[in-house]
């Protein structure tokens, strides 16, 4: 819980001072950051964020200068990348869990998982809550050969897991806000991470304990994600990053039961899910990827010219002056 505070105070208080410095300090070093070590595996996550390919009109009213500071997270880690534009440029956007696409291009935090949802272009938001990474000093051999799981009953899939294993020898599963047998109390993130395997199962829109999981020495358990964030969960692969259970959680138990027996294709797994979870870690990336994000969506809109060391990279044209 100190780490958590002492994360969310050092959080808002640089994000506090970004906002109050004069923005052509940031707008300054744009061309700079921009033309730095470009190359495919950047683009390629930038074209999965905003698979926008054609020029488009931007919703009159809403810009950079005026984005709402009511989810005050969500305004930082926009304004984080925003600062670096004009305030007069025209962006829509969506604060919240979003699952369903939105009638013009904007920004979300998260969309539905593959389909046409291309009007869902993608950004960091609400960061500090979902993109965590855990210290784990324990092996997978060395932990409790069972499955964890807590959260809340927010969707009838977290209702049928707790209530087919909330009582299975294999499990340590439960709903903290549940007042049945299905109950069981909050397990920090420590305690979780004593065992083997951790089930992941989406709330509203995505899982928030996924980022951390596969960050650990713990085999991931989930259904299929019907949802995606930066993290790119679309692209996880069932038996590559994670194990693959059923909606109804049927197979829960003959999972736990194969990977016990097969340590080393579970670590195998776990080494892959660590190298994906290790790909966002790298803030200079990161930063570049968000400014290029930005920068096709305000192309594309018609209200910004490419600066050269990107027009290789952009063959999609803008719409006309909007």
């Amino acid at each position: 819980m100190l780490r958590k505070a002492l994360d969310r105070a050092t959080y808002y208080s640089s994000h506090f001072i970004k906002d109050n410095m004069p923005a052509v300090l940031f707008r300054r070093s744009i061309d700079s950051i921009l033309g730095s070590h470009l190359h495919d595996a950047i683009i390629d996550r930038v074209n999965y964020y905003n698979k926008l390919d054609a020029g488009f009109k931007v919703d009159p009213g809403r810009n950079i200068g005026n984005i709402e500071k009511s989810s005050s997270m969500y305004y930082y880690d926009l304004k984080e990348y925003c600062r670096y534009f004009a305030d007069d440029l025209g962006l829509s956007y969506r604060f919240g869990d979003i699952t369903d696409i939105p009638a013009t291009p904007s920004i979300v935090k998260s969309r539905p998982a593959g389909g046409e949802n291309g009007n869902s272009v993608i950004m960091n938001l609400d960061r500090l809550r979902h993109f965590a990474k855990v210290r784990d000093s324990h092996a997978f051999a060395q932990k409790l050969p069972q499955a964890v799981w807590r959260g809340r009953n927010n969707n009838a899939k977290r209702l049928v897991l707790a209530g087919n294993y909330s009582s299975h020898r294999l499990c340590n599963v439960g709903l903290v806000d549940r007042s049945d047998g299905s109950f069981k109390p909050w397990l920090p993130v420590k305690q979780q991470l004593r065992y083997r395997y951790i089930i992941s199962v989406e709330g509203i829109d995505v899982a928030t304990n996924l980022k951390w999981i596969m960050s650990s020495n713990s085999l991931c358990l989930m259904p299929r994600c019907r949802y995606e964030t930066w993290f790119m969960e679309g692209r996880l692969r069932p038996g590559v990053h994670f194990v693959l259970l059923k909606d109804d959680f049927s197979d829960l138990e003959d999972k736990i039961i194969f990977y016990n027996g097969n340590p080393s294709l579970a670590e195998a797994i776990i080494r892959n899910a660590n190298a994906h979870h290790a790909v966002f870690a790298d803030r200079k990336s990161e930063t570049l990827i968000s400014l290029l994000v930005l920068l096709k969506y305000f192309y594309l809109s018609g209200q910004l010219q490419l600066p050269e060391c990107t027009k290789a990279w952009f063959s999609t044209q803008p719409a006309e002056n909007a």
